[in-house]
C-alpha cells in the first residue's frame, strides 16, 4: 500500500536532470542539451516536455512589469525505460524564436545607435533573461519530476 502511494507521488522515483550550455546564443535561434533519468526503480517515462522561457522585466520600483514568454518547446516523445540504479539519456535539440523590439534592432545598426539603445534600455529598466525547464511525464505518477536551470545571455 506505501509503495503504491510512493509510486503516485512520484516519492524515490524518476529524477530528472536538464543539461544545457549556461550562455545561450540568442542569434543561432537553437539551443541543445541533454536530458537526464535516474530512478532507484525501473520505470516508464511516457514524454519529456522541455521549455524556453523568456522573462521580459520593465520599469523600476511600484512601475515594474514583468511578462514571461514561452520562447521554445519541444516534447520528447517516449516511451523511455529508465531501469533501477542506472542513468538513461536523451539528447535534444531545441529551436526558439528570438523576437527582437525595435530598440533591439538599433544595437545591430551602428555603435552610436547601440549606444543609444543601451541607453534607454537602462533608463526605462528594461531587462531579459532566460530559464528552460524539463517536466517528465511517469506512467503511473500523478506529480511529475521537473528540472530547472537559469541560462545567461
Amino acid at each position: 500500500m506505501l509503495g503504491k502511494l510512493k509510486k503516485i507521488l512520484g516519492i524515490e522515483g524518476v529524477k530528472i536532470n536538464l543539461l544545457v550550455p549556461q550562455k545561450i546564443d540568442l542569434e543561432k535561434e537553437m539551443i541543445s542539451g541533454t536530458v537526464v533519468l535516474t530512478s532507484i526503480r525501473k520505470d516508464i517515462v511516457e514524454k519529456i516536455r522541455v521549455k524556453l522561457t523568456e522573462k521580459y522585466t520593465r520599469g523600476r520600483r511600484s512601475a515594474k512589469k514583468t511578462d514571461e514568454y514561452v520562447i521554445g518547446e519541444i516534447e520528447l516523445i517516449g516511451p523511455f525505460e529508465v531501469m533501477a540504479n542506472e542513468e538513461k539519456t536523451i539528447e535534444f535539440e531545441l529551436r526558439f524564436l528570438n523576437a527582437k523590439s525595435e530598440m533591439d534592432k538599433m544595437e545591430d545598426d551602428n555603435i552610436a545607435s547601440k549606444l543609444f539603445a543601451k541607453f534607454a534600455k537602462w533608463t526605462k529598466g528594461v531587462k531579459s533573461t532566460y530559464h528552460m525547464d524539463a517536466e517528465a511525464f511517469v506512467k503511473g505518477t500523478k506529480l511529475n519530476p521537473v528540472s530547472s536551470i537559469e541560462l545567461l545571455e
